[in-house]
């Protein structure tokens, strides 16, 4: 019998790739994987049917955690899905501390790729909270091994820092060739994407314990080169055949905040701005070699899941017949 791995959030992008991942590419034993779930009964029936545990836990509930983490070797928390910062960090302790008292060996945790020091990214304000607690656990002895995991910026959702909050709304305005409004200027992405990011950290959390190279440390999964937000809009409209690239104007946050109201919230969209001002200072765009390394080959390029998000929308015009610019 192998090393027992707990994984949370499976019904989430993330965490469904990386359990995708654990079951057919590094092909760990179903029997040996513990999916933990705050809605269990919600659990597909595929992941029901490869084999997997499936236990009740919930982030929010941390006296349902203990025992969904019993027997745990190891466990792999996904951050929990919510802007409210106080609401992530309660979340992320309640596993944490549910995880010393389970004795659990090793916890794995994926924070995000902004790496300002200190960051200026409030959706990176709750990560930096967790890792600083992960290393507080660490450091009195209480927690044995950890592995803090900086995922990439999903290139799925390239159309999030172009103001858009649906992918829908952001290709219908793709196809009708409207100017990409953004107040992000200088700045740079490393994006990466989710399968890729699934596929690495599958592997992370699979190493043999007795292989130290991922103890205590922080690793940075990011993309293999940074975009620029006119090279995006090159890339859209490259795929789309346009005859020429869509036109990117340049604002200030509150114009982008009032421009992008129509489609988006504006608290978040204010956030965003934000976030466009950490990207514009580097913190997203620093390249790190881990995610070739680890994959074994490169990474999926920006490029093809732009590609990949047109066609998979349905009415798109096929990428091959030209769209009119005008």
């Amino acid at each position: 019998m192998g090393e027992t791995i707990v994984i949370t959030g499976t019904s989430g992008n993330l965490g469904s790739a990386v359990l995708k991942h654990l079951l057919h590419t590094v092909k760990y034993p179903a029997t040996d994987i513990i999916v933990a779930s705050s809605n269990p009964d919600g659990v597909s029936s595929e992941v029901k049917g490869s084999g997997v545990k499936v236990r009740y836990g919930d982030y929010l509930k941390p006296e349902t955690l203990v025992n969904a983490y019993e027997g745990a070797d190891k466990l792999l928390i996904i951050s929990f899905p919510s802007m409210a910062h106080e609401i992530r960090v309660t979340a992320h302790k309640n596993a944490l501390d549910a995880a010393v008292k389970a004795g659990v060996k090793h916890v794995y945790y994926t924070s995000l790729a902004f790496n300002g020091n200190p960051t200026e990214a409030p959706v990176m304000f709750a990560h930096r909270d967790s890792e600083a607690y992960i290393k507080e656990l660490h450091e009195s002895g209480k927690l044995a091994n950890y592995t803090i995991i900086r995922e990439g910026i999903y290139s799925e959702s390239f159309y999030l820092y172009f103001g858009y909050w649906n992918r829908a709304t952001a290709i219908d305005d793709f196809l009708k060739v409207k100017e990409i409004v953004t107040c992000c200027k200088e700045g740079s992405i490393a994006y990466a994407s989710i399968g890729d990011l699934g596929e690495a950290t599958a592997k992370i959390i699979t190493s043999p314990s007795s292989d130290a190279k991922f103890h205590n440390k922080l690793i940075l999964l990011s993309g293999s080169r940074s975009v620029t937000q006119p090279e995006l809009a090159t890339i859209i409209s490259s795929t789309l055949k346009l005859d020429k690239p869509i036109p990117l104007k340049t604002v200030d946050p509150e114009t982008y905040v009032e421009y992008h109201s129509a489609h988006s919230d504006r608290e978040i969209l204010k956030k965003a701005a934000v976030i466009s001002g950490a990207i514009d200072k580097g913190e997203a765009s620093v390249v790190s070699k881990s995610l070739e390394e680890i994959l074994g080959r490169p990474p999926k390029s920006i490029e093809t899941t732009v590609q990949e998000v047109f066609q998979g929308k349905r009415g798109v015009r096929p990428v091959n017949e030209p769209i009119p610019s005008s």
